[in-house]
């Protein structure tokens, strides 16, 4: 590494894993992802609360409609999640860059709520992996809960995969 850094004009900085975990403690829940961000090629705002993303780069104007943006509002959120009450340990599914996931309110901050979900395999299938890191627990904004569901049922006789109720994931799927 060394040879390679006073060969290359290029700076090299290092990145050590105790830094990466004090920067990911230092960001709000408040925060809201935007969904597809790894996507995302242009953002513009014109006003607070909202943004533009598109996949493919416009010079025309802004505003423009060439490339199909998608607007994000991260103000008050009119949506009403569920009329019960969230509370810690209910199962709920989970709306994360357009993708759904069921799992268990872990903490609950305000009107935010982190969510300990599992992980999709296919369409309607689901694991809990046998590991589980710090940041697999994620931030939800009461609009990006869905529902409150049951416990996920078992698809395969060893119990690793699992499923929500059909008729709920056909209501929430595209």
């Amino acid at each position: 590494l060394d040879q390679l850094i006073k060969q290359s004009s290029v700076r090299h900085f290092e990145v050590k894993e105790e830094d990466i975990a004090i920067s990911g403690e230092r960001v709000p829940p408040s925060l809201k992802a935007v969904p597809g961000t790894m996507k995302v090629h242009q953002l513009s705002s014109t006003k607070p609360g909202q943004i533009w993303t598109r996949e493919v780069i416009c010079f025309c104007r802004e505003g423009c409609d060439c490339f199909s943006p998608k607007v994000h509002n991260f103000g008050e959120d009119n949506e009403k999640t569920d009329e019960k009450r969230l509370d810690v340990g209910m199962w709920v599914l989970v709306e994360y860059d357009t993708d759904l996931y069921p799992g268990t309110i872990t903490q609950i901050v305000g009107e935010q709520y982190e969510v300990d979900t599992m992980i999709r395999v296919g369409e309607n299938r689901f694991f809990n992996p046998a590991v589980k890191y710090p940041g697999d627990k994620i931030w939800y904004l009461p609009g990006d809960i869905k529902e409150v569901i049951p416990e996920p049922l078992p698809v395969t006789s060893s119990r690793r995969h699992f499923c929500i109720l059909p008729e709920i994931w056909a209501k929430h799927s595209k």
